[in-house]
């Protein structure tokens, strides 16, 4: 019996750079989004105490802001490397595998979510797995 070819299963040669591209358009959007959110100025304009209680408000409304900027950076590189992960996928031609059942993700998931490494029942398992944990 003829041994299949993994990407005979799921997305061909083809898919493969239609694939790409997607991930690096959003890789490209994520890295203008990180460079967007640069709370170093932030931090130097508030990095004194105030003279009144109403500097001191401005100064925790300040201190809120750049945590929710630090808060979507840290998602944002979560991002970048789920994006770099796929992108490395790619080149070693595993891309399209559920990384759990070793069955193809089906191509609506990965049009949809380009980075995904399970499909969606062992992405649910997976979930559940993680809120287990906590």
């Amino acid at each position: 019996m003829k041994k299949k070819n993994v990407t005979s299963k799921g997305i061909n040669k083809k898919d493969y750079k239609y694939f790409e591209t997607l991930l690096l358009a959003e890789r490209k959007k994520v890295v203008q989004n990180l460079t967007n959110l640069d709370t170093t100025d932030l931090a130097e304009e508030n990095s004194g105490p105030g003279e009144d209680i109403s500097d001191y408000a401005e100064t925790g409304t300040d201190a809120f802001d750049i945590q929710i900027a630090l808060s979507l950076a840290s998602g944002e590189s979560q991002q970048l490397q789920e994006i770099d992960d796929a992108l490395e996928r790619i080149k070693n031609k595993t891309y399209g595998i559920c990384e759990m059942c070793k069955e193809p993700i089906p191509r609506k998931r990965l049009e949809a979510l380009p980075h995904a490494r399970y499909c969606i029942q062992c992405q649910s398992e997976y979930e559940k797995q993680q809120d287990s944990q906590y």
